[in-house]
């Protein structure tokens, strides 16, 4: 969406976090005795920063697939590009369906960003694993939307030469 100097930064930036948080999960006690039958609550097992981590690590990237796909939605439906830079070329074969697809997208970011609002209703496990379901589907559904309304340079591959 942003072009390939941004993708190569973002990998960076995930490598470097993704690391530190292995480290503090790796050298993290877990408080207490957990019981199988039940879903586990972070702060009854875990000190502060694995749980701050999980937040950052879960939320920011939500916020920028739901962001991301929202802005590329709007892009399209008013007749621009869906990308941020030109340098990301996409050709567009149906605006209406890249539209929907990304749309989707939003949405499974949004359902399985929601599986706490859910678990007052629905029983913590049962909420998410419903939530986690369901935004799977979801986001797949958009994914698989999207990525027939476009091809790029990369979707065009030629036969290698046969020896």
């Amino acid at each position: 969406m942003a072009g390939q100097r941004a993708g190569n930064a973002t990998i960076r930036g995930l490598l470097l976090f993704s690391g530190f948080a292995i480290g503090v999960l790796v050298t993290t006690p877990i408080r207490g005795v957990i019981d199988p039958t039940t879903l586990p609550i972070g702060s009854d097992h875990f000190d502060p920063l694995p749980r701050i981590l999980a937040v950052v690590g879960s939320s920011v990237p939500a916020l920028i697939i739901f962001g991301g796909a929202i802005w590329s939605a709007w892009r399209v439906v008013r007749g621009n590009t869906p990308a941020l830079t030109s340098a990301a070329i996409r050709q567009v074969k149906s605006t209406r369906r890249l539209a929907l697809g990304n749309i989707l997208i939003a949405a499974g970011a949004a359902i399985l960003s929601a599986s706490g609002t859910f678990s007052g209703r629905l029983g913590a496990d049962r909420s998410f694993a419903i939530t986690l379901l369901v935004g799977i589907v979801v986001l797949f559904a958009g994914f698989l939307v999207a990525s027939n309304a476009t091809h790029g340079s990369s979707a065009v591959r030629t036969a290698a030469p046969s020896r």
